[in-house]
């Protein structure tokens, strides 16, 4: 993502309440205030570590449910809630995590 400093800031940077998905959370605020376009052409390389941010499991799936309770109503109304959370629970089933997880899930599906 490519933006003019300014305006992350106005937005209010990156959340710090979590420690995964921090560029995902921020890109849907973002949109939310301004029109963003996509470029179908690499502008730059990304390589994934081993050990970086987003390979703790458990803080990945702790963004998400935050994202989930964030922006569960937008996520309604463009059809993708159920996608995320079943994608959430496949990755919760893979990694031992499923009944606390659900049950995470079930209280934030059910918040207003």
């Amino acid at each position: 993502m490519l933006l003019y400093k300014n305006y992350f800031y106005e937005v209010g940077g990156f959340c710090e309440e979590i420690f995964s998905l921090e560029d995902y959370e921020f890109a849907l605020r973002f949109s939310n205030k301004y029109h963003i376009a996509y470029i179908d052409e690499v502008l730059l390389n990304v390589y994934k570590q081993q050990n970086g941010v987003n390979s703790r499991v458990d803080h990945y799936i702790f963004a998400m449910i935050y994202i989930i309770n964030k922006w569960k109503k937008e996520m309604k109304e463009y059809n993708i809630l159920n996608t995320v959370v079943e994608e959430l629970l496949m990755i919760a089933e893979k990694y031992g995590y499923v009944e606390l997880i659900a049950e995470k899930l079930k209280n934030v599906l059910l918040e207003n």
